[in-house]
Formats: C-alpha cells, structure tokens, sequence
C-alpha cells in the first residue's frame, strides 16, 4: 500500500471514522511500515495535548450571530452594480473602448446589406413587392432571388 494514501487516511483512523475494510488494511500496512505507525504515535500524542487543554467558552450569543450572518450571505443577491464598482479603472476603461468599437464597426457593417454586396434590382423589387411585414419571409425571398 502507498504511504501517501494511508497518511492522509490516519486522522479519519484515528477518530474511529474508516469504514470496516478500510481499517483492516490500514492495520496491516501499520505493522508493516515503521515510518506510518511512527507518524500515527505522533498523531496520537498531539491528541492527547489537544485533549489536555482547557476549553474556552463561546462569546455571549455566538450561535445565534453565527446563524444571522450564514442567513445573510446565503441571501445577499449577487448585484452588477456591486460588482462594477469592484472594478479598477483600467478594466472599465478597456471594457467602454471594446464596446465602442463593436457598435462603430457593427454600424458601419450595417450599412452594406449582406457584407459589400448591393442587392440586384430584381432582389429589390421582391423586397418592395412583399405585402407581409415578417421578417423570415423578407429574409427568405432575398435569398432565393440572389441565387
């Protein structure tokens, strides 16, 4: 067995918390390897110094403070504006200069239907002739007249 795997199991060994066939083997790689049931004395000696120590009362209304705040962050609603203010002003100023070249490169783009091709004169008419303001329908007799 890996002494790796069996260090991280021995403080669940110690408090009586492996499952049966894990203990079991646990046990026997203890008898065998001197360096893991070294490392489990020590794990044991600093429990009973734990152990020894005297406990320390909990502040006056410690429970309920400690419920109130665990109530209050599970409710706190995550907010974009918080969020925003977080920012530095580099990220913000770099967030507004993308957004502003998008939209002046989306209008320029806007301008020429379908990239930089200009739709014939029969395209034209179909478009001027459909009586049904849809726009799937527009879309659709555009791309059958420009085949």
């Amino acid at each position: 067995m890996d002494c790796h795997f069996i260090s991280n199991k021995l403080i669940v060994y110690l408090d009586g918390e492996t499952p049966h066939s894990e203990t079991a083997m646990l046990e026997d790689h203890l008898v065998s390897c001197k360096e893991c049931a070294k490392e489990l004395k020590s794990l044991q000696g600093m429990n009973s110094l734990l152990d020894r120590m005297p406990s320390m009362p909990a502040p006056r209304n410690f429970a309920r403070e400690t419920v109130k705040r665990a109530v209050s962050l599970k409710e706190r609603q995550y907010n974009l504006a918080d969020w925003w203010r977080t920012v530095t002003f580099a990220w913000k100023a770099a967030a507004c200069t993308v957004a502003l070249a998008g939209i002046i490169i989306g209008g320029a783009l806007a301008k020429q239907p379908f990239g930089r091709v200009a739709p014939t004169t029969s395209v034209q008419k179909a478009l001027f002739a459909d009586n049904e303001p849809s726009l799937s329908k527009t879309y659709t007799t555009i791309v059958i007249a420009g085949r």
